[in-house]
């Protein structure tokens, strides 16, 4: 009694892939972290890592402070977790999006918020945490999750933009 049955660990923003290995390492039966098109990494590492060693994978974040959606916002109230974003990493991000992801879900014939999520569950996790503010948005979320998700081509493309672009710019 008083015991806890699960094991589990919301990963720090700091030193994340270091953490959430040792979390792995330890036994945690689950971790949780932030993973979207526009924060990829250590989230792959992390899925992959998680994947090997049959760790329950929580993902959070997934429309990167609302970047990933049509409610872009350069600011939240104080009280708002999404307020500690930088403003200028806000304002790179959009940029980014609208030349280079919007794009593509338009192409799919989907919303970006769906295309958001959809990038997600293209990975093998567990689960998405959402922030919902509305009926309308969690149906347009349920709608996401149809079980058809992205293919093997548009993911590696939103792979490469990472990689190539995305990751470079929102770092400076």
């Amino acid at each position: 009694m008083g015991q806890p049955r699960h094991k589990w660990r919301d990963l720090p923003v700091v030193n994340v892939l270091n953490e959430g290995l040792a979390a792995i390492e330890e036994g945690y039966e689950s971790i949780m972290f932030v993973f979207n098109a526009l924060e990829q990494e250590p989230g792959r590492a992390l899925i992959r890592a998680g994947v090997e060693g049959g760790v329950g994978l929580i993902t959070r974040v997934p429309h990167a402070s609302n970047v990933l959606t049509n409610n872009f916002t350069q600011s939240f109230p104080p009280s708002d977790h999404r307020s500690l974003r930088r403003r200028d990493w806000l304002i790179k991000a959009k940029a980014i999006v609208d030349e280079y992801v919007k794009p593509i879900s338009d192409q799919l014939g989907i919303t970006l918020s769906q295309l958001a999520l959809k990038f997600i569950l293209s990975y093998p996790v567990s689960t998405v945490i959402v922030t919902v503010t509305s009926v309308k948005e969690l149906e347009e979320y349920v709608e996401a999750a149809d079980g058809g998700y992205l293919s093997p081509r548009v993911l590696g493309d939103l792979e490469r933009l990472y990689d190539e672009l995305i990751s470079i710019r929102l770092s400076q």
